[in-house]
């Protein structure tokens, strides 16, 4: 309550400002909650809700609306949306009571743009069971059920199970990094094994166990660390920048082994081999249901322990030894027309 209460007064002592991308007269799509902090996975949204919107949309101007500039920058956004132009919530995994602040930063968007079509992006919905969870749910309805052209997109069935009775005009679809294709380069010849865990307050596997089977693995391959996070950043072109450096590194690796959503969703869209633990984190498990057919991505339901850790070791060095013609890219192209309808019906 306390952090809405400072986001609140960041708005109300807030004055307007120019924002010079918005002065174009064209019709307008924004991409309002744009990830300028360090996540890379929500970046990758970011850049590829963009993407998909520029490609989809040429005859509108598309325009970042940066989330640390929800509160401060609002006023400024009010002036120049008109009510044909269309706003748009990046998708992800913070939509419920776990990042509050985001979810509150949701609800001041729709809230402040009642005669707009918006459309949020494929997301993850999680509520907690508890009475402060509870209570927070019930205000996220109140809030989202009486915007009159709002639709709600999730990525995966227990978001749509759990939520279809909650909230109105909810649709699934595919996380919209999905919708990208970085297939490799012809002659790139890949080398060794890129670990991507999370250490946050999502991590849902044992850090002994993660770092026991990375000992393991250098023993017979060069292994390179990396995160989908890099610190604090709020620079979104070099935010883009940092994304593009991480999806080379793994257009460049044999195997990626990981346990953060998008660490499997960008080894989907670079056709790279990859390990991928669940444990019991319904966004991956979800998310992975769109691509099980693809022969390279292989999901691990249960955590790392010193029973499957053979398996695992024999589980890497089958996908590392995979050709490029031994691949079974699946594309989710037509997946995503849905979200094209649901925007074209306001134009």
């Amino acid at each position: 309550m306390i952090l809405r209460l400072k986001l609140l007064a960041t708005y109300l002592f807030s004055k307007r400002g120019d924002i010079p991308q918005l002065e174009n007269p064209n019709r307008k799509i924004v991409i309002a909650l744009a990830a300028n902090y360090g996540n890379l996975g929500d970046v990758a949204i970011t850049y590829a809700q963009k993407e998909f919107l520029k490609k989809n949309f040429p005859e509108y101007e598309v325009v970042e609306f940066e989330i640390t500039n929800t509160f401060r920058g609002m006023k400024s956004l009010k002036q120049y949306i008109r009510d044909e132009d269309i706003i748009t919530v990046v998708g992800g995994g913070n939509f419920g009571d776990l990042y509050d602040d985001i979810e509150f930063s949701r609800q001041f968007i729709i809230h402040n743009f009642p005669k707009n079509r918006i459309i949020t992006f494929p997301q993850t919905i999680s509520f907690s069971k508890t009475l402060l969870g509870r209570l927070r749910l019930l205000w996220a309805r109140f809030i989202y059920n009486r915007h009159k052209n709002l639709t709600i997109f999730v990525r995966e069935e227990f978001s749509y199970k759990e939520y279809c009775s909650v909230f109105k005009n909810l649709k699934k679809a595919p996380d919209i990094v999905m919708s990208m294709d970085y297939a490799e380069p012809s002659g790139l010849e890949r080398q060794g094994i890129t670990v991507c865990f999370r250490n946050d307050k999502e991590n849902g596997v044992d850090m002994h166990m993660k770092e026991k089977l990375v000992s393991e693995i250098k023993r017979d391959y060069k292994v390179q660390i990396r995160d989908t996070h890099v610190g604090n950043q709020n620079d979104l072109q070099k935010l883009y920048a940092e994304l593009h450096c991480l999806i080379k590194v793994f257009q460049s690796s044999q195997v990626v082994i990981t346990d953060r959503l998008h660490g499997m969703i960008l080894s989907y869209i670079t056709h790279t081999p990859c390990v991928v633990f669940g444990g019991g984190n319904k966004k991956i498990s979800g998310c992975y249901k769109w691509i099980s057919k693809t022969n390279y991505v292989h999901l691990i339901e249960a955590d790392i322990s010193q029973e499957n850790l053979n398996e695992i070791l024999r589980c890497v060095r089958e996908l590392s030894s995979m050709k490029c013609d031994d691949k079974e890219y699946i594309s989710l192209s037509d997946k995503f027309d849905v979200i094209h309808q649901v925007i074209l019906e306001d134009k």
